[in-house]
């Protein structure tokens, strides 16, 4: 799947599927079952996805391991039927996995969990997003684990911030930044310190709004590569992962140039910004940063 031969990824699934339900292990079967609607969901075919979720579900019980696949698998099921726009049965699955995921020990699971969980129910607009995401920052705490504070700092901050809440989601992506600077986690970084650049230019301050998108590139920039790397399955990964750190960054210094006496070297940047855009861009499509 990952090498983007799906109809290759589907047929081992369909054999391992046979093979598991051959030992009449609840778990296995769940966890096959669980793989095959996301690769099914991927394909978008949605109604076969949602089956292959929906049958290991009565199987599995309340122990550590059962129930830590069947609130991953209840998230998956809301997070296909919020692409298929059904939005009141996600709403009703959303609540199935937080009853599940509430009962868990504090692990990094349950963390990861809570922040899929806070992050789909903001889709749709569920109650209980930022508490979710305030129990993932504990747990994280509690586990210490610094990439996993900083994701949920972050996320916090994205949350505010589509509350048009500026000064906690400023605050809150300050703390991840912090955060994700504890350890070796620029995938994570470079997105919080785009989030800060997007917090300032929403409330004026261009001069550091570029300045964090500038931080975000320099962040990106050595590590880009590697997220694709063979990972052919995630057509717009790119378009929605990459891009925008780029052209928002040459949109803000285009911006700060119609007011500014070094207008052309700004613009200058802003074109080396797109230089560098296109550059990304071909190494992508090619899969080879070596052109």
């Amino acid at each position: 799947f990952c090498l983007g031969n799906r109809i290759e990824a589907t047929d081992y699934l369909k054999k391992a599927l046979e093979q598991a339900r051959q030992t009449g292990d609840s778990m296995l079967i769940a966890g096959v079952l669980n793989n095959l609607g996301n690769l099914r969901s991927a394909n978008r075919d949605y109604q076969s996805a949602l089956k292959a979720y929906r049958e290991p579900l009565l199987s599995l019980g309340i122990s550590e391991n059962e129930s830590s696949l069947k609130s991953k698998i209840l998230l998956n099921m809301a997070r296909t039927e919020v692409a298929k726009e059904d939005d009141e049965r996600a709403l009703v699955t959303l609540k199935q996995a937080a009853a599940v995921i509430e009962r868990q020990a504090e692990t990094y699971d349950k963390a990861a969990d809570l922040i899929t969980l806070s992050m789909l129910g903001l889709r749709i607009s569920v109650p209980g997003a930022e508490d979710w995401l305030k129990q993932a920052v504990r747990i994280g705490e509690k586990i210490e684990n610094s990439r996993m504070i900083a994701y949920a700092y972050g996320c916090l901050g994205q949350y505010y911030e589509e509350a048009e809440r500026y000064a906690d989601a400023m605050r809150m992506t300050r703390k991840a930044i912090f955060f994700a600077t504890q350890e070796y986690a620029p995938e994570i970084l470079y997105r919080w310190q785009q989030q800060l650049g997007r917090l300032f230019g929403k409330q004026g301050d261009i001069r550091r709004a570029i300045d964090a998108y500038q931080n975000a590139v320099a962040t990106l920039d050595p590590i880009r590569t590697e997220f694709f790397a063979g990972f052919r399955g995630k057509k717009n990964a790119f378009d929605k992962d990459v891009r925008p750190v780029y052209t928002e960054l040459a949109e803000l210094l285009l911006r700060m140039a119609d007011t500014s006496d070094t207008s052309q070297t700004l613009v200058r940047a802003a074109w080396d910004t797109m230089e560098f855009l296109k550059k990304a861009e071909l190494e992508n499509f090619f899969r080879d940063e070596c052109l």
